[in-house]
């Protein structure tokens, strides 16, 4: 008995000191970023803790927080293995495998706590940012649908002020096309085009960069011209119409317009209820198409849904209210004012008898085409007041 278990304790000894030595090389490697690669022969034993640590946790929320860690070192790690090349095989099986942790992921969330609410917004979006900079359209999709379920307008908005880079908001926008019809992602991508465009014309981005940024060109033009839906300033617009041209030309000649792209446009478009300037724009589209000049009747298309999206958040802006907004659009000018030391100027005094007035017209004519014109304007004025705060 006694042989039995000395036998029992060494065996137990072994294992906590082969674990240990494991979890020691492991994390002296992670202190390195991103640790060891699917690459490495010795990459089963990172793959061993994990189980082990997937063992030894019981709670569900625990569980979730657990396999976001996990994800987080996997991201780095099909980051690396890009940068690396020539590990093909590889990489397709980490992407697989970042698959199905996506799905216990989401597993475990089922039944934990809503505590991981913000973390679960911020990780989301910022994986997809990094995807679709990598090009892996496959993860981007993925986490696209991950962002739908857990959107929270409030708590991305707060993740995106906080990214690094210039284009930062029309990036977001590009990553929120894809749930864009949900009301909430689209009052969100609202607030960011109007950010965007302030920041444009104070002249803290320079637009060249369009051309450069990473990411799907095909998605960015559709942001740059819902961008200039919002604009009323001829110069500023001019600026924008540009811009947008060069993307297109760059679009062009990358070969990303084709046939079958413009035909499933022009069927998703006659889909929706056009009228107006919608269906001139959509039967421009058409011509132009069947006359096989596609990336100008691309253009017209990009541009037929950007007015189709526009007039679907007027839609859901008059069912919901006008008090939301108005709120938000009067905390801003508060802070404003705060951050000049509550001295009121000319212009705030301006945009204090404006937002009077569209609160005015909000109770009075809540479907009045001005609006979400008038909110739109002393927003923008905002944002370049704060810019130069």
């Amino acid at each position: 008995m006694k042989n039995g278990r000395k036998t029992a304790f060494f065996v137990a000894l072994t294992a906590v000191a082969l674990a240990a030595a494991v979890f020691g090389h492991i994390a002296f490697a992670q202190s390195r970023r991103p640790g060891l690669l699917p690459t490495n022969p010795f990459y089963f034993a990172k793959e061993g803790l994990r189980n082990l640590r997937r063992a030894l946790t019981f709670d569900q929320t625990a569980k979730a927080e657990l396999e976001l860690r996990f994800l987080e070192e996997r991201a780095a790690e099909i980051k690396k293995i890009i940068e690396l090349k020539g590990y093909e095989e590889t990489l397709v099986t980490a992407i697989a495998v970042y698959k199905d942790n996506l799905e216990t992921l989401t597993f475990y969330l089922r039944s934990s706590s809503d505590r991981l609410l913000p973390k679960l917004v911020s990780w989301s979006i910022r994986h997809n940012q990094l995807f679709a900079d990598l090009g892996l359209s496959e993860l981007e999709a993925a986490l696209a649908k991950f962002v739908a379920v857990y959107f929270d307008r409030t708590l991305a908005a707060a993740t995106i002020a906080q990214q690094p880079g210039s284009f930062r908001e029309l990036r977001a926008v590009e990553i929120l096309q894809s749930i864009a019809e949900r009301p909430e992602a689209a009052k969100l991508i609202e607030d960011l085009l109007i950010t965007f465009v302030a920041r444009v014309k104070t002249g803290e981005i320079n637009l060249e960069g369009l051309l450069s940024q990473p990411g799907n060109l095909l998605t960015r033009i559709q942001a740059v011209d819902e961008a200039r839906l919002r604009v009323e300033d001829g110069e500023l617009k001019s600026h924008l119409n540009i811009w947008r041209q060069r993307l297109l030309e760059v679009i062009g000649e990358k070969g990303l317009v084709t046939a079958g792209l413009i035909k499933s446009s022009v069927d998703e478009l006659e889909q929706q209820p056009v009228v107006g300037q919608v269906k001139y724009l959509l039967l421009q589209g058409k011509e132009l198409f069947e006359g096989g000049n596609y990336l100008a009747a691309f253009g017209y298309l990009v541009s037929a849904r950007a007015a189709i999206r526009d007039e679907v958040l007027r839609a859901v802006l008059i069912r919901d209210g006008w008090s939301e907004e108005l709120a938000l659009l009067k905390a801003s000018y508060d802070e404003v004012v705060n951050r000049g030391g509550g001295r009121l100027n000319p212009t705030l005094a301006t945009l204090a008898g404006q937002i009077i007035t569209l609160s005015d017209l909000a109770r009075n004519k809540p479907a009045s085409s001005e609006l979400l014109k008038g909110i739109r304007e002393v927003k923008l004025m905002l944002n370049v007041l704060r810019a130069g705060s």
